[in-house]
């Protein structure tokens, strides 16, 4: 490791090295030098791996080929090759942004002189479907048996940037007597998997939890703090660009002691459980941090409504997934012919979004329930932490959901969540509920619903508009009074 990091050479711009191992165990280092051009210059590495013998120095060729001069005459991102004694430099010609911007080879029997190139350069070259396809590097697949190009090419047919990483074949054939380089490239459709490789969905990405910080009681115990319970924006290999996974996370609050009643914060740590026949080949962490804030008056559990998370979403059928949180809300139930605006005014857009209802309900008289669904497209439901109701394909709606009966008692609050999303079109979701006590099915009233024992955001119990005018298309006169909860002066 250079102690200090420098350039090898301060009185001339160089890019783009590349370090060649030959079969003796001699090793070279090819690269970029500006010069008249983007110009390919080679020289053997001392043996510290971190300078060059200078009277090695050579100027490998030049940037003259017609395809290699459009906006500058630049050959770049040098990669070596060798078979058969004979040495395979492969590079990149044109400038990047450059219709011609391409990849070619020149040989030679010897690592830093005599080289020439192939008369049919380039091998691979941007098109119509895939720009800037270029700068590369070349390995083979896991059991030895293929060669692949790996190079970058344009975000899209108008930009650059970010740019993509684009995989394809390579290998040696024979030209009327002459061992040639072809890639079977650039492609625009899946490929075979590499011989020799694992086909498996390997782990990509785990996103972040939906907050950062939860606030909560001192002396709570920590399964009435509304944890997050799924981690979304998994991304593996075989999740499509906009369908990933949602994961279970499982969190640590062992550090948390329910008998200090001091304010304070600390960090949990949640283990992520990846989804099954997803592996994690990198050994990737799987860990997320939230942020507890113990606070002596957290006192919420009995303001009436469900806090609501506002989403877009993300896959289809049924694999759609609560994907993007974009805003919070209190809702007063889940009772609603027409989500339309609401999804617009809370997403951003008016289909391809969800809603998350977490709180607590109250049953009017103890006895055996059961619970209905109605929706436009998914909905999920949770009643003391069991699954009542799975209702979840974009393909699908407006079937009415019957759970199974289950036992509540009047007086005592459980935890309640919902889940639900609207593909396209259409949007409403009604839950109704009925006892063996007399209780006809009826649409779940206000009255029920609690937000959670934890909820910290804002929170409007009364307004009075008595003191003020405002009768619409009139202008506003008087005195507006709101009453809540952690409201700010506007």
């Amino acid at each position: 490791t250079q102690e200090v990091q420098e350039p090898m050479h301060a009185d001339v711009n160089e890019i783009d090295a590349h370090v060649f191992r030959d079969d003796d165990g001699q090793y070279y280092l090819y690269f970029v030098r500006f010069d008249n051009g983007n110009v390919l210059h080679g020289a053997k590495l001392n043996d510290d791996m971190m300078s060059i013998d200078e009277s090695t120095v050579t100027r490998l060729f030049e940037p003259d080929g017609d395809w290699e001069q459009d906006m500058g005459r630049i050959n770049e991102g040098p990669f070596m090759l060798k078979k058969d004694g004979v040495y395979y430099l492969t590079y990149s010609g044109s400038h990047f942004e450059s219709p011609n911007y391409g990849s070619g080879y020149a040989t030679s029997t010897d690592p830093l002189k005599g080289f020439v190139k192939y008369e049919n350069n380039p091998i691979m070259q941007s098109n119509s479907l895939v720009k800037g396809a270029g700068h590369h590097c070349i390995t083979t697949s896991p059991d030895g048996s293929e060669m692949f190009m790996v190079y970058h090419c344009h975000n899209n047919a108008t930009t650059t940037e970010p740019r993509r990483l684009c995989i394809d074949r390579l290998q040696f054939r024979e030209e009327n007597g002459e061992t040639v380089l072809e890639v079977e490239g650039p492609t625009v459709t899946p490929q075979s998997v590499p011989s020799g490789a694992s086909d498996v969905d390997n782990l990509i990405s785990v996103g972040e939890p939906d907050v950062s910080k939860i606030q909560v009681t001192a002396g709570s115990t920590p399964d009435t703090w509304n944890l997050p319970d799924e981690i979304h924006n998994v991304v593996t290999t075989k999740s499509a660009p906009d369908q990933p996974y949602s994961a279970e996370v499982v969190w640590d609050t062992s550090e948390y002691d329910a008998q200090d009643k001091t304010e304070r914060e600390f960090t949990i740590t949640g283990t992520v459980i990846l989804p099954e026949n997803v592996v994690n080949l990198g050994n990737l962490d799987l860990e997320v941090e939230l942020t507890v804030s113990v606070q002596n008056e957290v006192q919420t559990g009995d303001l009436s409504g469900l806090y609501a998370q506002y989403y877009t979403i993300a896959g289809s059928g049924t694999n759609v997934t609560l994907n993007t949180l974009k805003s919070e809300g209190v809702d007063y139930d889940v009772n609603f012919s027409d989500l339309e605006a609401k999804l617009t005014a809370t997403t951003g857009q008016s289909e391809a979004a969800g809603i998350r209802w977490t709180g607590q309900i109250e049953v009017p008289e103890t006895g055996n329930y059961t619970f209905y669904g109605y929706s436009d497209n998914g909905l999920r439901l949770w009643i003391d932490g069991e699954q009542l109701i799975n209702y979840w394909d974009g393909g699908a709606w407006d079937a009415l959901q019957t759970s199974k009966s289950v036992t509540l008692e009047a007086g005592r609050k459980y935890s309640f969540r919902a889940d639900y999303f609207d593909y396209e079109g259409g949007s409403h979701v009604i839950l109704s509920w009925s006892n063996d006590q007399g209780l006809e099915k009826e649409a779940i009233p206000e009255s029920a619903f609690y937000l959670p024992e934890n909820y910290q955001g804002i929170y409007i119990s009364d307004i009075d508009a008595s003191e003020g005018n405002l009768t619409e298309g009139e202008e506003f006169d008087g005195t507006v009074t709101i009453t809540g909860r952690n409201l700010t002066d506007a």
